[in-house]
């Protein structure tokens, strides 16, 4: 029964950091396609070289349907899942807006109120 219930508060925390992450990027989606342009970007300019890389852009948009969002943030179709913590900072960072971003970093105490709520 306790090995249950502890596996359930794990999968419910995972679920919840998952929806956290998606509901950020939802809010305000302009820093993860930046990051995922740049990623693009990268990845054409080492195969092709600098003149294709420059040929390419996404238009920003600050809010990306949740239809069109899930698969862009996880394309297998499972909750946005994170290795580590570490991983986790790195990735909010990367994708979310400063404001969103800080709330992953924040080390007081993981599960303060004011870590979670937007």
């Amino acid at each position: 029964m306790n090995e249950q219930l502890f596996l359930f508060a794990a999968i419910s925390f995972e679920s919840a950091l998952s929806d956290l992450y998606f509901a950020y990027v939802n809010k305000d989606s302009s820093a993860f396609v930046a990051a995922k342009e740049q990623k693009i970007k990268k990845h054409v300019e080492e195969a092709f070289g600098p003149w294709y890389s420059a040929k390419v852009s996404i238009p920003h948009s600050q809010h990306i349907s949740a239809g069109e969002l899930y698969p862009l943030l996880d394309p297998r179709g499972f909750n946005v899942t994170f290795q580590n913590t570490r991983r986790m900072v790195a990735q909010a960072r990367k994708n979310l807006l400063p404001e969103y971003a800080a709330k992953y970093t924040h080390r007081s105490h993981p599960l303060n109120e004011s870590w979670l709520i937007a």
